[in-house]
């Protein structure tokens, strides 16, 4: 007669069957998901932010286009440094946090050597055949902040451009 074992048996154990009769993977998707859905919250996060610096990087770069052609519209533009500033920051009125310098500066160019030399002031004169040269610059800031840190990059990214053009 065979010796009874109650809860001990050599026979292996088979797997918990659902009604397809194939072995259940309840909960596995669930961990995978765990797994997973971090890394793509970060994915996620970080497309945005890169978005976001592109779009305030191309404004900036529009603003100050746009104050580098007012000043070289004609000479008068050129000296006013603020129409300029007032320029950019009104092409930037979507980018919050932009801020413009503008500056004027004149060369004397020789058309028989090819050469600009800088000069020290706009108000002096070139020696002959030297003609006058009046550029104007504009150069935008603004401070980007991602929505959210990352661990070994800058809390902050400061965007600057800078668009020069000859005066008419």
């Amino acid at each position: 007669m065979p010796i009874l074992t109650i809860g001990m048996t050599d026979a292996p154990r088979q797997p918990v069957t659902g009604s397809s009769g194939r072995a259940s993977d309840s909960g596995s998707s669930l961990v995978e998901l765990a797994l997973v859905l971090p890394l793509m919250v970060v994915l996620l996060f970080g497309a945005m932010d890169f978005g976001r610096a592109f779009y305030a990087s191309m404004g900036v770069t529009h603003a100050v286009r746009a104050g580098v052609q007012y000043g070289a519209m004609n000479v008068a533009n050129s000296s006013s440094t603020t129409g300029m500033e007032n320029a950019a920051a009104t092409a930037a009125a979507d980018i919050s946090g932009f801020s413009a310098t503008a500056s004027r500066f004149c060369t004397c160019w020789s058309a028989s050597t090819l050469v600009e030399t800088a000069m020290a002031s706009c108000s002096s004169s070139c020696t002959s055949p030297s003609t006058i040269r009046i550029y104007v610059q504009v150069t935008g800031t603004r401070t980007f902040s991602p929505i959210v840190s990352y661990p070994g990059l800058p809390g902050s990214l400061v965007i600057t451009r800078t668009a020069r053009m000859r005066a008419q």
